[in-house]
């Protein structure tokens, strides 16, 4: 499994981050594809849109939040989710 971190990103975003790619591994059952902040969905990591209804819902799950349906066409990298889930997870 390759591990990224980046410098700067606080504790909280560091286990949203985590625990986000742990879901993408698990989805897809591959935990050697590389994810990092700038990875997107469908272009990098490979998801189609039918992947990505399920990995919302696992978002929903695993984080007890409630993502809008018409927040997902504007969540497109890994760092987009992490703030997402960040900021719903604050409120």
């Amino acid at each position: 499994m390759k591990v990224e971190k980046k410098k700067g990103r606080n504790k909280m975003k560091e286990k949203i981050f985590e625990e986000l790619r742990e879901i993408i591994y698990d989805y897809l059952g591959d935990d050697e594809i590389e994810i990092n902040d700038d990875s997107r969905f469908v272009e990098d990591i490979g998801l189609s849109s039918l992947d990505l209804i399920s990995i919302v819902g696992s978002i929903e799950d695993t984080f007890n939040i409630k993502v809008l349906d018409k927040d997902v066409p504007n969540i497109k990298t890994i760092k987009d989710a992490v703030e997402y889930i960040k900021a719903k997870t604050n409120s």
